[in-house]
């Protein structure tokens, strides 16, 4: 019975990994050029995440925030 459970769990972590290098790519690089902004969020996101232990939901708020402060015109999405 363990067998068909691990088959089943290994395909969804591939199916996960996959997804985040997909998502990953398409955010982080953007018509060819690297966006700082996106990649420090995801970075302070990771080290708030398992270095602090934040919880999930305020992490989530936090790193909305922040992208919407990033993103209006003006703001400091012009760093590369």
């Amino acid at each position: 019975m363990t067998a068909p459970l691990t088959a089943i769990s290994a395909a969804v972590v591939g199916v996960i990994a996959s997804l985040a290098v997909f998502f990953g790519l398409h955010v982080f690089f953007v018509a060819g050029h690297v966006q700082w902004a996106a990649i420090a969020i995801a970075g302070a996101a990771a080290l708030a995440l398992l270095r602090y232990q934040v919880g999930t939901v305020k992490l989530l708020l936090a790193c909305a925030i922040a992208g919407l402060v990033l993103s209006y015109p003006g703001a400091f999405t012009q760093l590369s």
